[in-house]
């Protein structure tokens, strides 16, 4: 039939709709096998499943959102099995030798996820680790009032009861008036007990409480001086500060700034070069028996940041930091170098 009888032709509407739905479908199953086959030729790219990655999102305080606080890969990363040993064996030799009862390490590529640990189990008193979720709920407090930090507060000379510390560098003046950010790097950089008791005096608990809540840990009772924590759980605290999930990028960044400063340099710190960045926590405990001394860190080597967390139980407190340094060392020739 020519074409101009055809086009001349009258079509029925009932014609037409089948018309067009006949052409919808052979471009729909079109696409669909094209993208499958792509899907399926390659789907460790574009999916991970469940059982690889776990979140941990805000359950409370929002009616619709969750935010999220962390990701997590659920198993070590097979990739960091040589460095694991290192350190395993190490802690091992150290342990034998005298200079440790227990050791835990905790290391992380920033920038991947990957992650392993040493000892993960094992519990520890977090001393003046506990300094950087004080830190935390501070900052989080001036994103509700920003001339917060600018408050006041001072300290006089009837101060009681503070723990012992090893070791110390500057301590804030009796009867002298300090702002809240000053006391702030007082207590994150240079471990101040005399500030971080006025911090501790002044903060809301159940606040100070609802971000261990919130990063699904074992909320600490302030009064209770048993409270202790794992290596991996305690890292959280600089994931969500590297990550800038839990605090304004801004105040994140004002918080690892302080961490950066720290006066602390028997630890993680001591071996490395000294052009290296490290934003790092120490914190120091005296049992009945035993002493403990821990350091976490991100240090920026490059562009491949990566953490370390090394929680030490032993009898003299230069023996453990020099284990930490050590196995500082060791960890960072691995970095270096993947």
């Amino acid at each position: 039939m020519p074409l101009k009888r055809i086009f001349q032709k009258r079509i029925s509407l009932l014609q037409a709709v089948f018309i067009c739905a006949f052409i919808s479908g052979v471009i729909y199953f079109g696409v669909r096998m094209n993208f499958e086959g792509k899907i399926n030729s390659d789907s460790s790219l574009l999916a991970v499943s469940s059982d690889q990655l776990k979140t941990r999102r805000n359950q409370t305080g929002y009616k619709y959102s969750r935010p999220l606080f962390t990701v997590d890969l659920t198993q070590e990363t097979e990739s960091l099995a040589l460095i694991k040993k290192q350190v395993t064996d190490m802690i091992n030799t150290d342990c034998q030798n005298g200079n440790l009862y227990q050791a835990s390490v905790y290391m992380r590529d920033m920038e991947t996820g990957e992650w392993t640990s040493v000892n993960e189990d094992l519990t520890y008193h977090p001393g003046s680790l506990i300094k950087v979720p004080m830190l935390i709920y501070y900052l989080k407090q001036s994103e509700q009032d920003p001339n917060f930090l600018n408050k006041t507060f001072s300290i006089d000379s009837r101060l009681e009861g503070l723990p012992m510390q090893t070791y110390t560098n500057n301590s804030i003046e009796e009867n002298k008036s300090y702002t809240i950010r000053e006391l702030l790097k007082f207590m994150a950089s240079y471990s101040d007990n005399k500030a971080t008791y006025l911090l501790n005096k002044n903060a809301d608990i159940p606040s100070f409480q609802k971000i261990f809540s919130d990063l699904g840990l074992v909320v600490p009772d302030v009064h209770d001086t048993s409270y202790s924590i794992t290596v991996k759980d305690y890292s959280l605290f600089m994931r969500v500060l590297y990550n800038s999930t839990y605090l304004t990028p801004e105040n994140s960044d004002f918080a690892l700034s302080l961490l950066t400063q720290s006066s602390f340099t028997q630890g993680l710190s001591k071996e490395l070069p000294a052009d290296v960045t490290i934003a790092r926590k120490f914190g120091e405990m005296k049992t009945a028996d035993k002493r403990e001394l821990h350091e976490s860190g991100i240090v920026y080597y490059n562009k491949r940041p990566y953490m370390v967390t090394v929680m030490t139980k032993g009898y003299n407190p230069k023996n453990q930091a020099a284990v930490i340094s050590r196995l500082s060392s060791v960890v960072y020739s691995f970095f270096s170098k993947k």
